[in-house]
This record gives structure tokens, sequence and C-alpha cells, in this order.
């Protein structure tokens, strides 16, 4: 073991006892206990940019779903269905 891992460690100990420990190599953000509050508002802000993009594809989809039925609304063809009536079982 390098002195650097052994002072590494120690530090994390002293400032966060056993927790700082804690090896979360790999892990994303959201999965992660949050051993300080800073950790916990970064967790908390990763969730929110998540929940953010979640909702603008949402919305795009559902502009673009009546698009589509505005479309086929005012169309002279009455054989067309709406995206509704597609999507139905």
């Amino acid at each position: 073991m390098s002195y650097q891992t052994l002072y590494t460690w120690v530090k994390k100990f002293k400032e966060m006892g056993e927790v700082g420990l804690e090896d979360y190599r790999g892990k994303p953000i959201r999965l992660q206990t949050p051993r300080t509050e800073e950790e916990r508002l970064r967790q908390e802000n990763a969730r929110f940019l998540e929940e953010k993009k979640d909702l603008i594809a949402e919305i795009a989809l559902l502009k673009k779903k009546m698009e589509i039925e505005e479309r086929l609304r005012s169309s002279k063809d009455s054989a067309l269905l709406t995206f509704s009536e597609i999507l139905k079982p």
C-alpha cells in the first residue's frame, strides 16, 4: 500500500468517519448514499436534471401527437384514423 493511499484514507476517515471509507467507484451519483450535505445536494440536482430531461421528451412527444392528429383531422380523406384510434388495441 502506498503512502498516498494511506494518507487519503486517514484524511477521509477524519473528515467523515467510517462512511468516508465506503467505495463508490463506478456507481452513478443517484445510487450513492450521500456522505455530506454537498453530496446530497449534488445527488438531488442530478435527479432533478434527469426528471427535466424526461419531461422535455414527453412534451415533445405530445406536441408531435397533437400535430399528427391535427393533420389527420384537417385531411379530406375520411378513411384516415386519428392517432388515438390507431393506438387503440
